[in-house]
């Protein structure tokens, strides 16, 4: 913190910034926390370090319902921006953070197939199959076999490392099966 000063551009101090806000986060220190993640996101330049900064500061918040609303709309805000076009990805995929920290299955699936959606080839390949192994874990919570398996056929096996390769195909190998068996009920009913 004491640093901060010595910082040699603007950039390298919101950086630190957030390095600060993390260890006071850490140490239980939430309030000083809050406001070196709010300094981050007000001198950074950097749209993913401003992402990860708002993130930090949501977690902070967790029981105040009014700073999660003001930052996601902030989040929801900047996606729509052409500056951070190529970073929609990143930003639907934290607001589908924030929504699962709420509870709010549904926002969060919506958030997460536009994360999907984003994802171009310019961004890791892993976001996407981050989106997607999200997303078919909480259709397979919900018992919506078939969108989970549908999720889990669009992830990117190069991208495995995610979870183990061994539950990822057990998993897929039973939803392909059960899919199967409860298309042919469906249609013989």
């Amino acid at each position: 913190e004491k640093a901060l000063d010595n910082a040699a551009s603007r950039e390298e101090k919101a950086r630190w910034e957030y390095l600060t806000g993390q260890l006071y986060a850490l140490a239980g220190q939430h309030e000083t926390a809050i406001a070196f993640f709010e300094q981050t996101i007000r001198h950074t330049l950097n749209p993913v370090l401003e992402v990860y900064a708002r993130l930090s500061a949501i977690r902070q918040h967790k029981g105040d319902e009014k700073a999660i609303e003001a930052n996601l709309a902030a989040l929801l805000k900047m996606a729509r921006r052409d500056r951070y076009v190529g970073y929609r990805d990143i930003i639907y995929f934290t607001a589908a953070q924030m929504e699962l920290e709420r509870n709010n299955i549904a926002g969060a699936k919506a958030l997460l197939q536009k994360a999907a959606h984003y994802s171009n080839a310019a961004s890791p390949s892993s976001q996407r199959t981050k989106a997607y192994l999200l997303l078919a874990d909480l259709s397979y919570r919900e018992k919506l076999f078939s969108d989970a398996k549908s999720y889990y056929d669009s992830v990117t096996t190069t991208d495995i490392a995610l979870l183990s390769e061994k539950d990822f195909t057990d998993r897929k190998a039973i939803l392909s099966k059960l899919v199967a068996q409860s298309e042919i009920i469906s249609r013989q009913d």
